[in-house]
């Protein structure tokens, strides 16, 4: 597995309300979307890696007060193996660290400025990258090559 290309990391949604509307208690969350794409026809020993980033700020009277989505993609060179656990999880550091970059910039001189990104560990997401490479085999994986 090698990666060939990342991709312009892209910002689907930043939203920040007003700092009155955090009075009271505010919870912190951060999501992961992550997926596969089948073999690409026109370079069928690659696919693309798509890390999704959501981290969302609910606060307890006001709903979401903050919420921003960024998504990575990859163009991989697979030669058509399946991919690994450990792989899939370099993928996920790296559009994390994408994520945390923008976020730190991002953040800057805004009532959100002590707000950081966890660094993510491979343990808490093992369980759910081995879904995707299943689901990956059985479903996408050779859709794109006739």
């Amino acid at each position: 597995m090698e990666i060939l290309h990342k991709y312009e990391t892209e910002i689907e949604e930043w939203f920040l309300k007003d700092l009155n509307q955090f009075i009271g208690s505010n919870t912190d969350n951060l999501e992961y979307e992550f997926g596969i794409s089948p073999q690409d026809p026109n370079e069928p020993d690659c696919c693309y890696f798509n890390v999704g980033i959501i981290k969302t700020i609910r606060n307890s009277t006001n709903g979401i007060v903050f919420s921003a989505k960024v998504n990575t993609c990859f163009k991989v060179r697979n030669n058509n193996k399946i991919p690994t656990i450990e792989f899939c999880f370099d993928i996920i550091d790296s559009g994390t660290f994408e994520f945390a970059k923008i976020f730190n910039d991002r953040k800057k001189q805004t009532h959100i400025s002590n707000k950081n990104i966890a660094i993510p560990m491979i343990e808490d997401f093992r369980n759910e990258i081995q879904k995707t490479i299943n689901f990956w085999l059985r479903n996408i994986r050779n859709t794109g090559i006739n």
